[in-house]
């Protein structure tokens, strides 16, 4: 089953909400494409399956095509969603880093926060002080992957942004320092190699 719906406006985006979800785990999944038809590229997390209440998102366009395929055998309650107009906006600042600000002992080289819902990218910016912040990088998803350096302190920010511009309203800047072990340990050779101080 496939249904797409479009803005009254042409200016306007579409804001889903979702209020239940709950189909059968593997096998009915709920696809999301952010735009007129199933060749334009899924929303974030499509497609959704199970009993996770999928996040609140806005299209990118004034277009959302939703696509169900179920195999048929277990039913379960579906979904629920409000579906509503926008108004495009510059994205506000983003929230909930990980690792937090202040952190110690960060072991991971993944870089997280929570997404807003106008943002359609975001600039990451690292330094070794608010002095020294560049941008590291540019990603379209709420997450960023880095090679940090053992026992240091990072200082980070990220501006949200989309086709409207950046928000260059003063976000937040985190801090967090790196354990004296970094990096990921692999067991594909039995063998654990750590590099410590």
């Amino acid at each position: 089953y496939i249904m797409t719906f479009n803005a009254k406006e042409s200016s306007n985006l579409l804001k889903v909400l979702f209020s239940s979800f709950s189909t059968e785990s593997g096998f009915d999944y709920l696809y999301i494409y952010d735009g007129i038809n199933t060749s334009s590229p899924q929303i974030s997390g499509s497609p959704f399956s199970g009993t996770t209440l999928p996040s609140d998102f806005v299209s990118s366009s004034g277009s959302l095509t939703f696509r169900f395929t179920s195999d048929g055998n277990t039913t379960e309650n579906g979904w629920s969603a409000k579906i509503e107009c926008v108004e495009p906006q510059i994205p506000n600042c983003v929230s909930t880093p990980s690792p937090s600000n202040g952190e110690t002992k960060v072991q991971s080289q993944i870089l997280t926060w929570k997404p807003d819902l106008f943002a359609t990218f975001y600039d990451v910016y690292l330094g070794s002080s608010l002095n020294s912040l560049t941008l590291a990088g540019r990603v379209y998803k709420p997450t960023f992957t880095f090679d940090p350096n053992k026992n240091s302190t990072y200082f980070w920010q990220v501006i949200p942004g989309n086709a409207l511009g950046s928000n260059n309203s003063g976000c937040n800047f985190w801090q967090f320092t790196t354990d004296t072990i970094c990096g990921q340990i692999n067991m594909a050779t039995s063998t654990i190699l750590v590099d410590t101080m």
